[in-house]
């Protein structure tokens, strides 16, 4: 009988510090939750400020500081496909700097986007791009 009597205080031990873990595992996610969301507000206000400054410093000629903000600007202008070796090849609105390789043979397109892509089409944003891509790919 005492064996029975340790054995569920036992249990009741095991139930007992695993509802403590729980509880401190809770109240440590809601704090760091709320810090996140103290520190989001911030994050924003700092986020727009660097959105600020490429936007600046490209107006004014400066050389943009990270390839993150360089290839933001880029993509907002948009990209230009051509040709090479058979193969359609994605460039930064520039013309001249690479953005991907594709596997997409420009004889197998239409005959009109052939031309265009020969001439060097322009898409204006990503999403007319990974469209583009997606609807193209094999």
């Amino acid at each position: 009988m005492k064996k029975f009597v340790y054995c569920i205080g036992f249990f009741v031990l095991f139930l007992a510090v695993g509802a403590g873990f729980y509880a401190s595992y809770r109240y440590g996610a809601a704090q760091s939750a709320g810090q996140a969301a103290q520190a989001e507000g911030k994050t924003d206000d700092r986020e727009l400020d660097v959105q600020e400054a490429a936007a600046r410093e490209a107006s004014a000629g400066v050389p943009l500081e990270s390839y993150a903000v360089e290839t933001e600007a880029k993509a907002a202008v948009g990209y230009i496909l051509k040709e090479e070796n058979d193969r359609v090849v994605v460039y930064c609105a520039d013309g001249t700097t690479l953005f991907e390789y594709t596997d997409i043979f420009v004889s197998e397109l239409p005959y009109e986007l052939q031309s265009q892509i020969r001439r060097g089409k322009e898409i204006s944003g990503s999403a007319q791009l990974y469209s583009f891509l997606e609807n193209y790919s094999s």
